[in-house]
């Protein structure tokens, strides 16, 4: 029961930060979704931060709790802004390593989404060797694997490259935004 409550917790925060309409005596939610980008970086930083605020109170006793609330509100803009934009582009640019050996540009948010999603991995290293993300699936993505501290790289080196592995947070970003069917917001 305990484990539930803290779902519960979790869940409940969430849809106050979001502006959702919860039932006290339900579980389930209705998710009323922002109407741009920015309502909806503003929503998912809301929930995160309720969901560290609880957890510094000591209500969450587990990451997981954290990382699954991070995870459900992710989207590609978000995933964009926060994590491709300031890591990835530095090398998947036009100029840059990224774009030359892997054949992946991501300098703007619509080139990265139309070299990741549906798209057949290319380059030296991991030609041939799957979907850079699969919607719905983010294991059976290769940008999952490679990103995921948690996992081997299934071809090339690990991203980002050179750089300190992606935090919790960020990956279940990644995460929710591939298994929330990978859409371009």
């Amino acid at each position: 029961m305990r484990f539930s409550m803290r779902f519960l917790n979790v869940g409940v925060l969430a849809c106050a930060a979001a502006a959702a309409a919860c039932s006290s005596s339900s579980t389930a939610a209705v998710i009323i979704p922002p109407v741009d980008a920015e309502a909806i970086t503003d929503a998912v930083g809301n929930v995160v931060d309720a969901v560290a605020n609880v957890h510094d109170a000591g209500v969450v006793h587990d990451a997981a709790a954290v990382k699954e609330a991070a995870a459900a509100a992710a989207t590609f803009t978000q995933v964009y802004q926060n994590i491709i934009s300031p890591i990835c582009v530095q090398c998947h640019n036009p100029q840059g390593i990224g774009v030359s050996m892997g054949h992946l540009d991501m300098s703007t948010q619509a080139l990265a989404f139309k070299d990741l999603v549906g798209v057949e991995a290319m380059g030296i290293f991991c030609g041939g060797m799957g979907t850079r993300v699969v919607a719905s699936n983010a294991g059976n993505s290769i940008m999952f694997k490679k990103v995921d501290p948690a996992q081997p790289a299934p071809c090339g080196s690990k991203m980002p490259l050179g750089l300190p592995p992606l935090t919790a947070a960020q990956t279940a970003e990644i995460e929710g935004w591939i298994n929330a069917g990978a859409l371009n917001d």
